[in-house]
């Protein structure tokens, strides 16, 4: 068949679509094939620098390296990217995490200008990870107008504004990031629209003293405090939270919040329709405490998941005992998930 192939010939926003899906420097690979190809690669809407766009440098590289590929090898190019994109950009992802053997040599501030820039860029997704570093995160960051998620790794929350505004985004997820590098109590997270928001294995997270208003799905799993009885950010309203999760350990942390001037808070009733728990050893007394006393604050409660540490029997005995019978038949729970042992969870909940 004479002239343009099938593809080549799809809508521009199709071809931005599967570009999308590629490894950046196969995209680029693609951009020489023809005009169309070039225009689709210099208004990509999704630029992602992965793991996997490092380790091509360092194998493309290896020989002119004896140690690390310099800064101008790799970074250059991602600024270039940026640089001569045209158009806006949606997503933007750059993972250089440290959990990955990749000698490619960056500093946080290598990735400030490229931020700068791709806010303006009206982006709606950015994904940041820096491993165990502790980057600062930029205000142009936590204060983008079109920011709608927002996924960080190995940041540090340092802000040098004293309100911190994303008034479009729904999900904020932090992993790995510290809160108390300053006293945050004089600075305002106001993210209006939130809905999604996850903290996982995070430090001092009750620093981070965010407003929000519509909240629905909480995560927190193996973050810490630094300091004894604080835990969850003080303002955090918690009222129209429907989907809750935990670890053992964060979920009794939680339960022994307390405000910053070491006054107790009374847990309210909670309109928790699904609760998810992992990491539960039913032979531990302090967790059954913590459980039985969540469930007393969730009568809304219609979905269970649990992720047991111990054998399927411990199920018997925590489903079967008094004090976890009364409190759990006042609760009308319609499905039941316990890990890989879904029947037996199922069984259980008939006999109780």
């Amino acid at each position: 068949m004479a002239g343009r192939d099938r593809i080549s010939q799809l809508p521009i926003e199709i071809l931005d679509h599967i570009m999308g899906f590629l490894p950046i420097q196969q995209a680029a690979k693609i951009a020489v094939l023809s005009k169309v190809w070039r225009d689709a690669w210099s208004g990509l809407t999704r630029c992602c620098f992965d793991h996997h766009f490092f380790r091509y440098f360092e194998n493309r590289l290896r020989e002119e390296a004896n140690e690390c590929i310099e800064k101008p090898s790799c970074w250059n190019v991602i600024k270039k990217v940026i640089l001569e994109h045209k158009g806006s950009i949606r997503k933007f992802v750059f993972l250089f995490s440290s959990f990955r053997k990749v000698n490619v040599r960056l500093q946080p501030c290598d990735l400030d200008e490229s931020l700068l820039l791709v806010t303006q860029r009206g982006v709606e997704e950015i994904r940041l990870s820096f491993g165990f570093n502790e980057y600062k995160l930029l205000d142009c960051v936590s204060s983008c107008s079109t920011l709608v998620r927002l996924y960080l790794q190995g940041f540090s929350i340092d802000p040098q504004n004293a309100t911190w505004t994303l008034p479009s985004a729904t999900s904020l997820s932090f992993d790995f990031v510290y809160f108390g590098t300053r006293n945050l109590s004089n600075y305002v997270f106001d993210v209006p629209k939130l809905e999604d928001l996850s903290f996982i294995n995070c430090k001092d997270i009750f620093l981070f003293d965010i407003t929000t208003r519509s909240l629905h799905n909480l995560t927190i799993n193996s973050c810490y405090s630094s300091k004894i009885g604080s835990f969850l950010p003080v303002n955090m309203d918690l009222k129209s939270i429907c989907t809750l999760a935990f670890d053992i350990d964060s979920l009794q942390d939680f339960l022994r919040k307390t405000t910053r001037k070491g006054l107790s808070i009374q847990l309210p009733t909670l309109t928790v329709e699904i609760l998810k728990l992992s990491g539960f050893c039913f032979q531990d007394k302090a967790g059954v405490s913590a459980f039985v006393r969540l469930l007393c604050k969730c009568p809304k409660l219609r979905s269970l998941e649990i992720k047991f540490q111990t054998v399927v029997r411990t199920l018997y005995f925590i489903f079967r005992g008094k004090r976890f019978g009364q409190s759990f038949c006042c609760i009308h729970v319609h499905s039941i998930i316990c890990s890989k042992y879904l029947i037996v969870g199922l069984f259980l909940l008939y006999i109780v």
